[in-house]
């Protein structure tokens, strides 16, 4: 991004961190730093030790993590994250210039999932230039990621000073900006308001402008949300005590999968040495052609789609990633 960072040393953070816990008492910590800087994991806590008084420290973290890097938080205590995720859709991604796709949002909370890592992310909404395409493609979406963590929240896009859409809301279609609700609530009118606030509404078509959308896609989330309050659905894969042997040494291993979505066609399906080689080959996004080219150089094709028959791997419209 061409953006420096001004980093800590381990031992200063460590001192801070230990300072903070113990004089405020708090078992919990969340860094004010708008986002993780890329290689703070590797670079500044892969030698940090977090003082035993602290359950947690609470960080903003870039989407495009790796699950090296999570796994080095998980083990320096980072037990909660929160992803800059923002939306499932690469339309929408795109239109906000997130710098990433669907697939990878996926992937990160697969991996958050996976470390035991409590990931809170918020989903955004009202964008110009969004499609109802979009919400109905994520309202498909959301009930085969039933066993990631859902949002925390949802909240309408708002638009900043200095942001593109503040700086040329012609281009975008935004037409009477002005101050906040919040800045109005609290400050009397005046000609020159709209020098004070940081953040702006204006207007401009959403797609939420079809009420009957809206309330399917909130719907949909809220959903999601009861689900993991009762009961938080599970996919995964359950061994048989001799996996790595058997899947390196070429083996007819087989495997159950333990899946209990509302989606799922059985809780327990068995799988083999064939789904297994391109479940790892899918653990990061991969485009279409390149894995056709996987699945039929490897022989592959008919396990290939007995996986996504089970909606064991996710076709994103751009990426596959299981």
């Amino acid at each position: 991004s061409g953006v420096e960072h001004r980093r800590k040393s381990p031992q200063r953070m460590g001192d801070e961190l230990s300072f903070l816990a113990n004089f405020y008492k708090q078992p919990i910590l969340m860094a004010v730093d708008t986002i993780m800087p890329t290689g703070a994991a590797h670079d500044t806590f892969k030698d940090f030790q977090k003082p035993e008084s602290l359950r947690h420290v609470l960080y903003q973290l870039k989407s495009n993590i790796s699950f090296e890097e999570l796994d080095i938080l998980k083990e320096k205590g980072f037990n909660a994250c929160h992803p800059a995720i923002e939306s499932l859709d690469d339309h929408f991604l795109g239109l906000i210039a997130k710098g990433t796709t669907t697939a990878n949002n996926i992937r990160v909370l697969r991996d958050c999932r996976t470390l035991d890592i409590i990931s809170f992310w918020n989903f955004l909404y009202g964008m110009p230039g969004e499609t109802e395409e979009d919400y109905e493609k994520m309202i498909r979406l959301i009930p085969r990621i039933h066993h990631l963590r859902p949002p925390s929240n949802h909240i309408q896009l708002v638009i900043m000073r200095y942001s593109p859409m503040f700086n040329e809301p012609q281009r975008f279609g935004i037409s009477n900006l002005k101050a906040g609700d919040t800045t109005t609530g609290i400050f009397p009118d005046h000609p020159h308001i709209n020098d004070l606030p940081l953040y702006f509404s204006g207007q401009y078509p959403t797609a939420f402008q079809n009420e009957n959308l809206a309330q399917r896609f909130f719907h949909a989330i809220d959903q999601w949300q009861a689900i993991w309050r009762a009961n938080p659905p599970v996919l995964e894969i359950i061994g048989t005590g001799h996996d790595a042997d058997a899947f390196e040494s070429g083996s007819d291993q087989t495997y159950l999968v333990n899946d209990t979505r509302m989606i799922a066609s059985a809780r327990k399906q068995p799988i083999d040495n064939r789904h297994l080689k391109l479940l790892r080959f899918l653990s990061q996004p991969k485009n279409h052609e390149t894995t056709r080219s996987f699945y039929r150089e490897n022989h592959l094709e008919a396990a290939f789609h007995e996986l996504m028959d089970r909606d064991y791997i996710i076709d994103t419209g751009a990426q596959y990633i299981s």
